[in-house]
């Protein structure tokens, strides 16, 4: 499928597969130079011309003449929005370290408070698919000041998660060791045909991504009786539409007497959307990021990225699902998906 310039779709996951995205190739600032031991003990110059964001956001860190610490980024993305490249781009521009602060997995994780602890003191960033749970909420909120929410059409999530899986089964089989992938892997999936895979996904990944959306539009107490996305006279979707939302302790506490000794404390959270990616372009979808930061745009230098499996890239479409189901399958998905978020989100 011919790509669309601005249009950018991804493959990617938070299973033990994340340190392998540090290691993907990335173009940006200049190559880097290692010492590297060879087996007599000598050591020998290797110049690395495609440096990994890790290597990216060394080299960076290094040359940036403002010396400053900034301030650690969470990403906590739904499946298949575009999570590489958020993560990727900011990792090198900025020179970020990267440092988990959760468990790996989908729909299901916890935030660790030994890795968050030092991921609070600045200059880091983590990417999850980190679920609403109370625990989770709270962590969240005595911890940071600020964080991420990006989603998508759970509709577009799903075909690209379909596609991922074939990805998988073809480049890294193993992962089916993983409990998030078990119904994705092997020949019970490699044998199946396109309307059975996507009966499996429907069964759990679509489900799972709803369920999840579900919990944080709860916890933020979205209202979407207020249309998401802005538009102007003619119709048309101008500039990121990046909302900022409040989760407030004192809101997770209700209904929850364990947690009624918690000190009051709140968590800043930008939602965005990759559809907004899209239609925004990524330069101004990057700008709303930098600015809920606190960063300037001099201070954040834009890696390139091949528009390919390497960063987790398919079509980027916002329409994928209209294309590649069947009217059947469409009824199918559009009755799970409530028509309050199609309209709020501008997912129809």
């Amino acid at each position: 499928m011919q790509h669309i310039p601005g249009q950018v779709d991804t493959m990617e996951n938070t299973s033990a597969l994340q340190q392998r995205l540090l290691d993907a190739p990335v173009k940006s600032f200049a190559p880097s130079t290692r010492r590297v031991p060879d087996l007599k003990g000598r050591e020998e110059q290797k110049e690395d011309a495609a440096a990994s964001a890790e290597d990216a956001a060394e080299s960076f860190a290094v040359k940036a003449e403002n010396k400053r610490v900034f301030p650690s980024i969470f990403l906590n993305t739904q499946p298949k929005s575009g999570s590489v490249f958020l993560f990727k781009s900011l990792t090198a521009g900025l020179g970020l370290r990267f440092t988990r602060i959760g468990t790996t997995g989908y729909p299901e994780t916890l935030i660790e408070i030994e890795q968050i602890r030092a991921f609070k003191q600045g200059g880091a960033i983590s990417q999850l698919h980190i679920d609403a749970n109370p625990i989770n909420l709270l962590f969240l909120c005595i911890n940071l000041d600020k964080m991420l929410l990006h989603i998508r059409d759970p509709r577009n999530s799903m075909i690209s998660w379909l596609h991922y899986m074939d990805h998988i089964n073809e480049t890294c089989p193993q992962v089916g060791e993983s409990p998030q992938y078990l119904p994705y892997i092997g020949t019970c999936w490699t044998s199946a045909t396109f309307e059975e895979k996507f009966e499996r996904c429907v069964s759990f990944f679509y489900k799972e991504s709803i369920a999840w959306l579900q919990q944080w539009f709860d916890a933020m107490r979205v209202d979407f009786s207020r249309p998401y996305v802005a538009r102007d006279k003619k119709g048309r979707k101008p500039g990121c539409n990046a909302k900022v939302f409040t989760l407030n302790s004192r809101d997770i506490q209700q209904g929850h007497p364990k947690f009624a000794d918690c000190r009051p404390c709140e968590v800043q959270v930008l939602l965005t959307t990759h559809e907004d990616l899209v239609h925004a372009g990524e330069a101004a979808f990057l700008d709303a990021i930098l600015d809920f930061y606190g960063i300037g745009k001099g201070e954040f230098t834009k890696p390139e990225m091949k528009r390919d499996m390497t960063n987790h890239i398919r079509t980027g479409r916002t329409d994928t699902w209209k294309h590649e189901l069947t009217p059947a399958q469409q009824e199918t998905v559009n009755a799970l998906l409530p028509q309050a978020w199609r309209t709020c989100f501008g997912w129809d």
